[in-house]
């Protein structure tokens, strides 16, 4: 079954309504829940909403909201199983991934890596699987997790409310004793210094 991506969705809703946010709003809403009536009485509302005070204006404004009733009438069977509460735990996956590309490209493409078809392939089932939630379980079905170990309690440290603002003393390195030579060469930074005081 092909479910309409919703960025698409939502991308197509501003583009044809852009003078009209609260009426996009309204719209996700009803399409998210699958109700056609209210779609239908929610585009009335739109068209009825279109200044008539410049007919050019007018007359792209009403083309738009037709156009756009067409598509959701185009692609009422892939918008519809959106409101389907038995999909809404497997809609929280990857979805499309023109939307989230970068949980790919990210991993696969920086720091001048490069793939063997193999290698490429295992790392996106095991991309897809971490971001789907069935990275776990896919280890633990292919034998590479043993299901049984369970990990280490973590050890709760007490912490002294005392310690964390308990300055520590500091460290002072003293006088340093030090000699100008009367020696040096007259190019020198200690040359140069003995002749202003000389």
């Amino acid at each position: 079954m092909h479910i309409l991506d919703r960025y698409r969705m939502a991308r197509k809703l501003k583009a044809r309504l852009p003078d009209q946010p609260d009426v996009v709003k309204l719209l996700k809403g009803v399409l998210y829940r699958g109700d056609r009536n209210k779609m239908e009485a929610i585009l009335d509302t739109a068209e009825s909403r279109v200044p008539i005070d410049d007919a050019n204006a007018y007359q792209e404004a009403f083309s738009a909201i037709t156009k756009l009733r067409r598509y959701l009438e185009r692609n009422w069977d892939c918008i519809a199983p959106l409101s389907d509460p038995s999909l809404q735990g497997q809609l929280s996956g990857l979805g499309s991934c023109e939307s989230n590309h970068r949980k790919f490209t990210y991993r696969l493409k920086h720091q001048g890596k490069s793939w063997s078809k193999a290698g490429l392939s295992s790392m996106l089932r095991i991309i897809a699987a971490e971001q789907n939630g069935d990275y776990e379980a896919d280890l633990i079905k292919a034998g590479l997790l043993n299901h049984d170990i369970k990990p280490e309690p973590v050890k709760v440290k007490r912490i002294n409310n005392r310690e964390l603002f308990r300055q520590e003393p500091t460290v002072h390195i003293g006088v340093k004793r030090g000699r100008i030579s009367l020696n040096d060469s007259s190019s020198s930074a200690l040359g140069h210094l003995v002749r202003l005081l000389g």
